[in-house]
């Protein structure tokens, strides 16, 4: 929930797809998520792949490791979810994998822009020191 000065609480229109959703997804992580060696190999992910690594080699080795640990376990991630979504609504396998790499597209592009985001406080950056 993000903070608000409402004085009262937001309606959700889907709540029972919410709780259903909540109640059942979790059926799909019960597995442990293979984490490939690579990011997919398209010039896309490349480029947010070589602007990450660009940001953390400037920052701890166990923050860098963990950060390159999570892009890299996004796409089997948003597989599954994908793969869920799509047995519970019928869509077709080109359906599915579109879906998979929309997801990880975002959400690579939000963890790169948050790393980013942290030179703000001067981390992730060539000092010149």
């Amino acid at each position: 929930m993000l903070p608000s000065v409402a004085k009262t609480p937001p309606e959700i229109a889907n709540e029972a797809i919410f709780n259903f959703i909540t109640t059942v997804l979790p059926g799909a992580f019960k597995d442990r998520v293979e984490e490939p060696n690579n990011l997919i190999p398209d010039p896309w992910f490349d480029g947010y792949g070589r602007e990450l690594r660009l940001r953390l080699r400037h920052m701890p080795a166990d923050y860098e490791h963990a950060m390159q640990k999570l892009v890299r376990q996004l796409f089997p991630v948003c597989l599954r979810i994908a793969e869920w979504c799509g047995n519970y609504s019928g869509s077709n396998p080109e359906e599915i994998m579109a879906l998979t790499f929309d997801l990880c597209a975002h959400a690579t592009r939000g963890l790169v822009l948050s790393v980013a985001g942290l030179a703000w406080h001067g981390l992730g950056i060539d000092a010149g020191c």
